[in-house]
């Protein structure tokens, strides 16, 4: 019985003197307070090192008369002599490195265009080959709601058009004027159409409609006449372009489709970035 109580103590003295040869704590924004993410804790000239966790803690074995050097990445490094009078519970606080490093671009120089063995092209070809399984028409039912936004104006107005110009010799212009959102420029708005749609297919039979729930007409096309010929005429350019087809209309001119029959060999193609799903 004596010989296991004097087991016990020195088991028990053993694991006291491993927990106490030991210091951990939590590294933490000297600015902010928030703990670091995965700080490093390492003996300087010795090959002993620990990474923290994801709470900014860590632990690491006490050697005393060893410089503790705790770092992270974007923050300045803190070194610490470890001493008799160091604690075991040992937290450190990180300033932020404020340097910023330079940018540095790695450009590749640009061959001659080819299509063989060009991965651009490879892409687009897969692209085209998944036509048929893509293509929203080979479902034999599908509907989705569209909003279509067109806006003719005249741009670039000066102060002296308003004063003595045009406008300036109709005044209820004026108050169509405005400001364009893109660039601070003064607008005349001739037409803002607005029209809201669900639109409606079937396959068999064959049937594709558009539903009008909602219009919006504001502009100078309200008060004159011509209004609704322009209105016309500009929907009438800009036509809905399904890229699904071989040829495509833009500005009433056809054009190959990107992803059509022919575009291997209409277009260029080139990756500029990549993300894999």
């Amino acid at each position: 019985m004596n010989r296991f109580r004097i087991f016990s103590m020195l088991l028990l003295l053993v694991l006291a003197i491993s927990v106490k040869a030991q210091i951990s704590g939590v590294v933490i924004d000297a600015q902010s307070g928030d703990t670091i993410l995965y700080p490093s804790a390492s003996y300087k000239d010795h090959q002993v090192a620990v990474s923290g966790n994801a709470y900014g803690e860590y632990t690491i074995a006490r050697h005393n008369g060893w410089k503790l050097v705790f770092s992270a990445v974007g923050y300045k490094s803190k070194t610490i002599v470890v001493n008799a009078n160091t604690p075991s519970k040992l937290d450190v606080k990180l300033s932020p490195d404020t340097r910023m490093l330079s940018e540095f671009v790695v450009k590749k120089k640009r061959n001659r265009y080819s299509r063989k063995d060009n991965p651009a092209v490879e892409l687009m070809r897969r692209v085209i080959a998944a036509k048929k399984r893509t293509n929203l028409q080979n479902h034999d039912y599908y509907q989705y709601t569209k909003y279509q936004k067109l806006t003719t104006a005249l741009n670039d107005i000066s102060g002296a058009d308003i004063d003595s110009g045009f406008i300036g010799k109709h005044k209820w212009m004026l108050d169509q004027v405005e400001m364009c959102p893109y660039n601070n420029k003064l607008i005349l708005p001739l037409i803002v159409d607005e029209t809201v749609s669900q639109h409606i297919f079937r396959k068999n039979p064959r049937t594709e409609k558009d539903i009008i729930q909602g219009e919006n007409s504001q502009g100078i096309s309200q008060l004159i006449q011509t209004g609704d010929i322009i209105t016309v005429a500009t929907k009438d350019v800009f036509t809905d372009v399904d890229i699904y087809d071989d040829q495509v209309r833009l500005l009433q001119y056809p054009f190959t489709s990107p992803i059509g029959k022919d575009a291997i060999a209409f277009y260029r193609y080139y990756i500029q970035d990549t993300v894999y799903v």
